[in-house]
């Protein structure tokens, strides 16, 4: 149904149209020429005489009606072209496009602008899978780096312990030989002397290998009961000798003795590596250390009467491979104070130093410590303990310590003897190395236990990992020890119910 609106509004609408649009009119000839144009040609870039648009329409059928969206003559403006056919008349209407023209612009635009976003998040996702990979990649390397340094860690652990313990052992040995005989200086010399050179390589191997460990995060500690005094005499017999080399003397004291729960080893490796740093620059005067414990914390504190240091001085000393002088004649990596210092920490504790230039330094080592209940000893002196390791040296050295508190010891070198003196002699104790060349402890604690063995058995080895010590437990050992083997916590694991 087709409407007429009334002619009010019909010249509205013209009025509104023709305010907003611009029109151009040609009317046309029967011949198909241009008879008469009305409106301004120029603005849509045709001539005077309109002949642009005959070829536009080129081809129509006189009576045909047709709309072209959009045309542009030259550099005029756009147009919607309308080729009509009305009462006898054909004419050709532009009507202006602008404003349609710059929306199609703008859509066009967005859609370019959405094209280019789809090419730049392609190649985003593209560049996040690339780097996904590589983190895959690193994540990778970064697992076999850590594997492979695990793997040099136990490796080392075992080709520096073993012996260490050996010369350790051996050294003890000789002590008590050279003390029950009458008195010969060059030999107690010699000793000192090697004494100072197995120390020196004890706590350089110690220390590449506790950074190591302390990097991975995988130092495992070993608590044990262990007496204040017993921890004082240990260091004064390790360095009453070394100080007297040096005309110094040392003084260990402590206020009143306690039964502690702790890692003795990591205390010790700390006060030995502050007492040896005071021996080391101190020349005359003494080192001092006192030991006390109270309200559930252990406080130990070595002061000397050495040169001191500047503050400067004292703010690097805990960095690594820092000394205080490069060009220093005295032996020493400057790892060993930042050792001791993460050692502390991660048990809980801190190291700090007090000193000044001529006036000597102090360290103070304080850490989270509870007493201990006394263990129950369940194991006689004369019991039989079979020690079973590959390597000679450390069967010899055990069972001369063991032979000398009154023990019956035997020896195997693998699992298969371990096996044939389980049968023949029912050990009480078992000392298991966990690395028997290519035969692993474990394996050797199963089939002890799926024979029936109901030894106490006690795993021994140059890694002290949580793994080491996990596996060597699940595997049917009682209590794990590592070396260098600590032998007065080696005689109260072998005899704890």
């Amino acid at each position: 149904m087709t409407y007429l609106l009334p002619e009010v509004v019909r010249d509205y609408l013209n009025e509104v149209w023709f305010e907003q649009r611009s029109m151009f009119c040609a009317l046309l000839t029967e011949r198909g020429t241009v008879a008469q144009s009305l409106g301004p040609a120029h603005i849509f870039g045709l001539s005077t005489d309109a002949a642009e648009i005959l070829d536009m329409i080129a081809g129509l059928a006189a009576d045909e009606h047709v709309v072209i969206p959009f045309v542009q003559f030259g550099n005029g403006r756009p147009a919607h072209l309308h080729h009509v056919s009305r009462a006898g008349q054909r004419f050709v209407l532009l009507f202006s496009a602008d404003n349609t023209f710059a929306e199609m612009g703008a859509q066009q635009q967005l859609a370019n602008e959405l094209a280019l976003a789809n090419v730049r998040q392609a190649q985003t996702i593209a560049a996040l899978t690339q780097a996904q990979q590589l983190l895959r990649d690193s994540e990778r390397e970064l697992k076999r780096t850590h594997d492979l340094k695990s793997l040099f860690i136990s490796k080392m652990s075992h080709e520096f312990g073993t012996p260490i313990t050996a010369v350790l052992g051996r050294m003890r040995l000789l002590e008590g030989v050279l003390n029950t005989a009458e008195p010969i200086p060059a030999a107690t010399e010699h000793l000192n002397v090697v004494r100072r050179g197995v120390l020196h390589l004890h706590q350089l191997v110690q220390s590449v290998l506790d950074e190591a460990r302390l990097e991975q995060g995988t130092l495992r500690l070993e608590p044990t009961r262990v007496r204040l005094s017993d921890i004082v005499d240990d260091l004064v017999q390790l360095f009453s000798a070394v100080a007297q080399e040096k005309a110094l003397k040392f003084e260990a004291v402590f206020d009143s003795d306690h039964l502690l729960w702790v890692d003795a080893l990591r205390v010790k490796q700390i006060l030995i590596n502050l007492v040896s740093n005071g021996l080391k620059y101190t020349h005359q005067g003494k080192v001092s250390l006192y030991m006390h414990w109270r309200d559930g914390r252990l406080t130990a504190s070595v002061t000397d009467t050495g040169p001191g240091m500047t503050r400067e001085q004292s703010s690097s000393l805990f960095q690594p491979f820092k000394r205080l002088n490069e060009r220093s004649s005295v032996a020493g990596t400057g790892l060993g104070l930042a050792i001791s210092r993460e050692l502390a920490q991660h048990m809980g504790g801190n190291i700090e130093v007090r000193s000044s230039l001529g006036d000597g330094t102090c360290f103070i080592f304080t850490m989270p410590c509870e007493t201990a209940a006394a263990a129950e000893l369940g194991l006689s002196r004369s019991a039989k303990v079979l020690i079973v390791d590959d390597d000679t040296d450390i069967r010899e050295l055990l069972c001369a310590v063991l032979n000398q508190d009154g023990f019956n010891v035997s020896e195997a070198s693998n699992g298969i003897e371990a096996e044939e003196r389980f049968r023949t002699l029912s050990p009480d104790v078992i000392l298991l190395d966990m690395q028997l060349g290519s035969e692993h402890g474990t394996a050797v604690a199963r089939k002890l236990r799926k024979l029936g063995c109901v030894s106490r058995i006690v795993a021994l080895s140059a890694s002290n990992s949580d793994e080491t010590a996990r596996h060597a437990l699940t595997a049917g050992c009682d209590a794990f020890l590592s070396k260098p083997v600590d032998f007065t916590r080696l005689k109260e694991l072998m005899q704890e119910n």
